[in-house]
């Protein structure tokens, strides 16, 4: 096997460059197929449409300029020959509205918010992509955001109170946080095994698993209780084991008084 070097076209279609290869001797008449980047290509595309990825750990302090280094240092190729493309994302605000915007994944997320805001009209809190939050330092390279990505605005973290009998915890949570979550913490925060009759209450009224916190008015610093089961043994004894005489007129205060004796 051997390497050649041919001027071509960058609209030049992979059919017209067999016939250049067969031209130049290189190739013969039947050739089977050409390949990039272990793809075979068809004979309509053309060699501008031919893509591939490529990763570069990027910092959140990196710019422009040293990314495109670290992709020159990688690939051998001139530093004015490539550019770092506009891509196009989407912000989902709160409301369900749908923001397009048009970034580089150089930006950080903070200067996504920045435009997401301008273009919604509203504060967009913390942003997160595919269930995980960003951090506003970072880029978004760094989260692997590429085209049409969607990127989701999250309610405020705000902080709950939770008593239970060993004591009272803190909790973060977010309006849309559902009671289930609240338990899931607060068997993590207690140690405590999953139990099926663990109950959250607020303002004496149990709370039920799949509804959120909005759903029931909680807000920040208010309290929520915690009960876990107690666990009793029960106990069967004959009257004539108590060793007492019980009569159709003894009280249950008196019967209580002679078990517990």
């Amino acid at each position: 096997m051997k390497t050649e070097a041919l001027k071509v076209k960058s609209n030049e279609t992979v059919k017209n460059l067999k016939v250049l290869l067969h031209e130049k001797g290189m190739v013969s008449s039947n050739i089977q197929g050409v390949f990039f980047s272990g793809n075979l290509l068809k004979d309509d595309e053309r060699l501008v449409d031919m893509k591939r990825t490529l990763v570069v750990e990027a910092r959140a302090h990196d710019t422009v300029r040293s990314i495109k280094s670290l992709i020159v240092a990688k690939e051998g190729i001139e530093f004015d020959r490539f550019s770092l493309d506009v891509v196009s994302i989407y912000v989902k605000a709160l409301t369900g509205e749908v923001a397009k915007l048009k970034v580089k994944v150089t930006f950080s997320v903070a200067d996504v918010k920045a435009i997401a805001e301008s273009i919604l009209g509203a504060s967009a809190g913390s942003l997160s992509y595919l269930g995980q939050q960003l951090e506003d330092s970072k880029i978004l390279a760094c989260y692997d955001i590429k085209e049409v990505s969607m990127l989701e605005i999250l309610l405020p973290l705000f902080q709950i109170f939770v008593k239970s009998l060993s004591g009272r915890r803190t909790l973060d949570v977010r309006s849309s946080t559902t009671v289930d979550d609240v338990e899931d913490n607060i068997y993590k925060k207690l140690k405590l095994p999953v139990d099926p009759h663990f109950n959250i209450l607020f303002s004496g009224k149990r709370l039920i698993g799949g509804r959120s916190l909005a759903s029931y008015g909680i807000q920040k610093d208010f309290t929520l209780y915690a009960l876990a089961p107690l666990l009793m043994t029960v106990k069967h004894m004959k009257v004539r084991d108590t060793g007492c005489h019980i009569s159709h007129s003894t009280t249950v205060h008196a019967v209580k008084e002679t078990i517990f004796r």
